[in-house]
């Protein structure tokens, strides 16, 4: 599966620098940047993320600004993210202890960035596994009964009328009202599930077949269900699943 680096960094010049390091070490792995925690934080809901490089200082216009800090705060509450890669760059003198003690942070440059020490770090990192398929178990609660599913149990669910309905493997259906997409993908730690329209997700290893073309899934069910993928997911689902 391919790799994805999250580059939080509000100068270009670092931006270009880290990329083409990046680039150096594998081409193969998919590189994002954001400026800002807020652009951040959306790639990091949108995407797998699998190392982290968060700069401390985001807003030089900022005395004293540690935006990258908070954002990885942020970020390492997320079930999926507890033991993703941090590497961090700064050209602040001592933000070390807090990082490495508090975030667990897998690495440290300062700046300016020294090419050999960043390769190191970068290709130390990717080796991580963040155990994005490991079996788990999502509780979802109705009529304050709590119903534990594993998550490679569900083939898909879909949302119709503010209601979402998940698909066992072994035929049952789960009614949850007021539970959305977004939502599902933000509890998950497994890389499992993903989103195929506005209101349907699915379990990858039930997909029989894909057609890009006329825009839909066949599942590996008895009743090889098809689900419509939406127009605006197409180019997602396909680096998902390459």
């Amino acid at each position: 599966m391919t790799k994805c680096i999250l580059i939080t960094e509000d100068n270009i010049n670092s931006a270009n620098m880290l990329k083409k390091i990046i680039a150096s070490i594998d081409p193969s792995v998919e590189v994002l940047v954001a400026a800002s925690s807020e652009a951040a934080y959306r790639h990091a809901m949108e995407k797998d993320i699998d190392v982290f490089i968060i700069d401390i200082v985001l807003d030089t216009k900022i005395m004293g600004d540690t935006s990258g800090i908070k954002f990885a705060e942020c970020i390492r509450e997320m079930q999926k993210y507890l033991f993703t890669p941090f590497i961090f760059t700064t050209s602040l003198e001592d933000p070390q202890l807090y990082a490495f003690r508090k975030l667990h942070c897998y690495g440290y440059l300062e700046k300016p960035i020294d090419v050999e020490q960043a390769k190191e770090l970068i290709r130390g990192a990717l080796r991580f596994e963040n155990n994005k398929s490991l079996s788990e178990t999502i509780y979802f609660k109705k009529d304050k009964v709590i119903y534990p599913i594993n998550v490679e149990d569900i083939i898909y669910t879909r949302n119709e009328n503010h209601e979402m309905t998940v698909h066992h493997r072994n035929g049952s259906q789960l009614k949850i009202p007021y539970k959305t997409c977004s939502q599902l993908l933000k509890e998950v730690r497994t890389d499992r599930l993903f989103q195929c329209s506005r209101n349907t997700l699915v379990n990858r290893q039930y997909i029989e077949s894909i057609d890009f073309v006329n825009r839909y899934i066949t599942l590996d069910d008895p009743e090889h269900t098809k689900i419509d993928i939406g127009i605006s997911f197409v180019k997602k689902i396909e680096r998902k699943i390459k």
